[in-house]
């Protein structure tokens, strides 16, 4: 089997929730095989793959030392050395999306929000659509930073582009699952991130661009765990939005929702 078979088969396990561990244990090999045939691009998708075995088990609550989201960190890097190695100048961007996960993850927000800001930079000058999910990972670190009315801002005007810009438009012709994905993500993340830094924000607003987001996602089967995470998200606004609207009665004004 070629590496670009084997790629795939560990691709789609990664896709699936519980097989992180499957994941983890073929990548030693592919990785050996990559290396050995001097393909190194394969290198750095196998570090790549790594990471996001080691991401899945941190969002299903298996990673009480952190020790996965530090295998995170040094799987990027591994990949972004090799890609600066062997001077992989296409796959640079990607490699600077990575590292920003791998610093939100382990609560670098600063650091992230550098990284998130070069691979945007480097995707649009070679038209690649994954300056939109990047983009998405930026307003939140905006968020985590202090600049909150600039992140909302950028999320609120991410989201919209979705529906106009032609490489969105051709993202989902090609790839509706990524599209979707990218797409839905940005919302409930960004309310993770409103709470945790208790920002004041227009709670109707992004009550609106959640339920957008759900109504988006018709394949209940293929879209079970972003589904449960608006339904997280629309559950807490709503409680919010409960709490604050007696008060607004109360006092005779409209704080920001």
């Amino acid at each position: 089997m070629s590496l670009q078979d084997k790629l795939a088969v560990i691709n789609q396990l990664n896709e699936t929730k519980g097989q992180e561990l499957a994941v983890l244990s073929q990548l030693p090999a592919f990785r050996e095989q990559a290396e050995t045939e001097h393909d190194w691009p394969m290198v750095a998708q196998s570090y790549w793959q790594e990471h996001l075995a080691h991401q899945h088990l941190v969002m299903n609550d298996q990673d009480p030392d952190d020790s996965h989201r530090t295998a995170m960190l040094t799987t990027a890097q591994s990949a972004h050395q090799v890609v600066i190695d062997h001077n992989l100048s296409e796959l640079l961007g990607n490699s600077h999306r990575f590292l920003g996960r791998a610093y939100t993850y382990n609560g670098r927000h600063e650091e992230a929000k550098t990284e998130y800001q070069t691979a945007i930079d480097l995707l649009q000058k070679v038209q690649d659509p994954r300056y939109l999910e990047v983009s998405g990972f930026l307003a939140e670190s905006l968020i985590r930073t202090g600049e909150v009315e600039k992140g909302l801002a950028l999320a609120y005007e991410i989201f919209d582009k979705y529906d106009t810009d032609p490489l969105a438009l051709t993202l989902q012709k090609a790839d509706n699952y990524v599209y979707l994905v990218w797409r839905t993500g940005i919302f409930p993340r960004l309310q993770i991130a409103l709470d945790d830094v208790q920002a004041v924000y227009d709670k109707a607003k992004l009550k609106s661009y959640l339920e957008k987001s759900q109504a988006l996602l018709t394949d209940t089967d293929k879209f079970a765990y972003r589904l449960t995470e608006i339904s997280k998200s629309l559950s807490l606004i709503v409680f919010l939005l409960a709490y604050y609207l007696p008060l607004i009665t109360d006092l005779g004004h409209h704080p920001r929702l």
